[in-house]
């Protein structure tokens, strides 16, 4: 199921059709979304005043997940993204008490729109302040050739770690960890 799209863009593409006066397509260019869902949201606001169909409501069997449990899982793949699902669901049995499918935690990561992607690792051991205060340091140089580097990326050992991790849709997936 696609993302919901906000009340404000819906208030943006009725303004534009009915105070800039623009096409339902160059809306749709403008707000990066279909041309049928332009027509939905123009129709709603001419029959019913509002940008939703008022009649229409959700349907289905309730979630079985509340929101501390998707609260829950919002915070551990924060703090370790490369889980797996069943590991999740193992987290989910063990603290909260509640035991549901894969299949339902997958669909409550795509509610809080979070996607599967490559880690990118950053060095745990990298310390911001330390590295700032080395680079005002080395300004004192200008010439670039009393320098010596060695350079020692091939030690990285990659062997047991995992390729993949959760994060929010439109973020890189970072983790930070010790490089051996």
């Amino acid at each position: 199921m696609p993302a919901a799209i906000s009340s404000g863009l819906k208030e943006r593409i009725v303004k534009w059709y009915n105070v800039d006066g623009l096409t339902m397509k160059d809306i749709s260019r403008t707000a990066e979304c279909s041309i049928g869902l332009v027509s939905n949201v123009l129709c709603n606001h001419c029959q019913f005043g509002q940008f939703n169909d008022s009649y229409s409501r959700r349907t289905g069997h309730p979630s079985y997940l509340s929101e501390e449990d998707l609260t829950y899982l919002r915070a551990i793949t924060t703090a370790n993204p490369s889980l797996f699902l069943d590991e999740m669901q193992h987290k989910l049995t063990a603290v909260r008490d509640i035991h549901v499918s894969v299949a339902t935690i997958s669909r409550a990561l795509v509610a809080l729109n979070l996607s599967c992607k490559l880690v990118t690792k950053a060095a745990g051991e990298r310390d911001e302040q330390l590295r700032n205060l080395w680079e005002m340091m080395m300004a004192e140089y200008p010439d670039p050739d009393v320098f010596v580097a060695l350079d020692e990326s091939a030690v990285d050992d990659k062997t047991g770690q995992r390729r993949y991790g959760w994060s929010p849709a439109g973020q890189p997936c970072v983790w930070r960890m010790t490089f051996l």
